[in-house]
């Protein structure tokens, strides 16, 4: 039963994320021509700002795991950049079938940079109470 929890404490909150990220993704989405001017400004901004949210707070939580696990040196770095970009592109092909959506390579770039983001805040401060 103890390992059960330990599971949930770990992978169960990675995929609960998981499931949020997909379940936004299928959401439809509005034209890109029905927002004008100041109105696509901030509209571009939420939602380029939530692709750096959620791909940071995946790639902490990832970074929880691959700790709990042991994982270090090149490995570690390689395994926390490769899980959330690949999730990212599989991510952006969902959205290629959601009606009023598009794939964009733009978009990895925003959610690669909350990936860096974690890491670099991770490197600064590996000992903060979230891990």
């Amino acid at each position: 039963m103890k390992n059960f929890f330990v599971f949930l404490k770990y992978y169960g909150i990675l995929f609960l994320w998981l499931g949020i990220i997909f379940y936004f993704s299928s959401l439809s989405g509005t034209p890109g021509n029905v927002h004008q001017g100041r109105e696509y400004l901030w509209f571009y901004l939420e939602r380029k700002g939530a692709h750096i949210f959620e791909y940071f707070v995946l790639a902490m939580l990832w970074i929880r795991v691959l700790r709990f696990h042991g994982v270090k040196g090149y490995w570690f770095w390689a395994k926390v950049l490769i899980f959330p970009l690949a999730y990212s592109f599989s991510d952006e092909f969902h959205q290629t079938f959601v009606f009023g959506r598009e794939g964009k390579l733009t978009d990895i770039v925003f959610d690669a940079a909350g990936i860096v983001a974690a890491l670099a805040i991770w490197k600064k401060f590996p000992k903060f109470p979230f891990f």
